[in-house]
């Protein structure tokens, strides 16, 4: 960089878009602070240029940051912008089209689009002073605010954002995605049938489920958040719990008789609620339930047994106010609806769900059967005595502490369960 005319003068490409002159450079980020001025203050008539968002800024710098500290690769497209007086431009032997920019020292060099970036770098030279990295910049030159104006508004109304399915499938730095991914891959029924493109599915779309669906979900099923790094047991229970869902659910024949569009027309087994929904159901039942059991569950839910059908199970009719609006036919898709999805999901697969609050006081060597005849009395108790659910799950963590011989004799029989818990009131 030469300042001894008062100038910038920076290697630099010419050429026209519409009429329009511009040039691009490729700048150190340790300088960018010198060149530019932000246009995000004041009327927001009087600029070209949102209000800056310093928590977008945030991710940028530390999406720059996390790369250097690693030695990662990383790309941050270009920053657009325009100088507001008139600049030298001298064209080089090689071509007439690349040369020396010099812009004067008083101009202004304001951003109509990329101002985010721009920040986020301005942060993280703050920190990594000595990096040797770039940004490419392309500058008109002269424009008026109007013209300014417009161009923020054509790139902006032109832009079309990915599907957040397609950005997940391609982020191979987010470990949850790479399971997601793994599971696509390897899951009996999904291999080759999920959607990697859209959010959701289309509705005459030979595959399944989408990728996010099924990201989102795995995320539910075991407490996962983004860039969390699943153990190695959490690998292999999503794999085995994906895998018994599938079956239940039918996917692979779904897939092999190519009649994933006809099904979604009148059962929601495939949409993306019901999805994170079997996300969600799987981790209240990891709370009172061993993964082998909620597998044997699911295997039963294959054969059909407890009245569970992979398609009647799930036409729409049956989860009206649950995640259908019984007026219109439209499926709910938010928090509500879906809690209350994952709610009647669970009790669809397992009968004794309703009780299953049970077992952590009882033992998991009790049996289901008895879970369930102990829940009844309970309900009956407390409707007979108005003894409060606070009183109850006092006198079940007494019998969880006490010695293994008594608490055999009381969960032996209804009667003496209920004479125990009766001592509460």
């Amino acid at each position: 960089m030469n300042t001894d005319n008062y100038s910038f003068e920076l290697p630099a490409t010419r050429g026209v878009q519409g009429g329009v002159e511009q040039y691009m450079l490729s700048v150190p980020m340790a300088v960018l602070r010198r060149l530019l001025a932000m246009d995000d203050q004041g009327d927001v008539m009087a600029r070209s240029q949102r209000e800056a968002n310093r928590t977008r800024a945030r991710k940028i710098r530390n999406y720059i940051a996390e790369a250097t500290g690693s030695g990662k690769p990383y790309i941050l497209p270009s920053i657009t912008g325009n100088i507001d007086i008139a600049v030298d431009f001298v064209p080089s032997e090689l071509s007439p089209s690349v040369g020396i920019l010099k812009i004067p020292m008083e101009a202004d060099l304001k951003l109509f689009d990329g101002q985010h970036r721009a920040l986020g770098i301005m942060d993280f030279v703050r920190d990594y002073a000595n990096t040797g990295d770039t940004i490419s910049l392309l500058l008109t030159v002269g424009l008026p605010l109007e013209m300014r104006q417009q161009f923020f508004s054509d790139i902006n109304n032109n832009a079309s954002k990915p599907a957040a399915a397609i950005s997940m499938a391609y982020n191979n730095n987010d470990p949850v995605n790479q399971l997601s991914m793994y599971l696509a891959q390897n899951v009996t029924g999904l291999t080759g049938a999920v959607d990697f493109e859209h959010n959701a599915v289309p509705a005459k779309s030979s595959r399944l489920i989408s990728f996010k669906a099924l990201n989102d979900a795995t995320k539910k099923m075991l407490g996962l958040r983004a860039n969390s790094e699943p153990t190695l047991q959490q690998r292999e229970a999503a794999e085995k719990l994906w895998s018994a869902w599938s079956g239940a659910m039918r996917w692979l024949d779904i897939a092999q008789d190519d009649i994933a569009a006809e099904y979604r027309q009148e059962a929601l087994g495939l949409h993306g609620i019901m999805i994170n929904a079997m996300g969600m159901a799987t981790a209240r039942m990891l709370q009172t339930r061993q993964l082998d059991s909620i597998v044997s569950l699911l295997a039963c839910a294959e054969q059909g047994e407890n009245g569970f059908h992979y398609r009647d199970s799930f036409v729409h009719e049956n989860w009206n106010d649950i995640c259908v609006d019984p007026q219109t036919g439209t499926i709910r898709t938010d928090r509500r609806a879906l809690e209350a999805t994952a709610i009647e999901l669970q009790r669809l697969v397992d009968p004794f769900a309703e009780c299953a609050w049970l077992r952590p006081y009882l033992g998991d060597e009790v049996p289901d059967t008895t879970l369930l005849k102990f829940n009844a009395g309970i309900v009956k108790l407390k409707e007979e005595t108005g003894l409060p659910q606070i009183a109850v799950v006092e006198k079940l963590e007494q019998l969880r502490d006490a010695d293994e011989q008594d608490r055999s004799r009381i969960v032996g029989t209804l009667r003496a369960f209920k004479k125990f818990i009766a001592e509460a009131v």
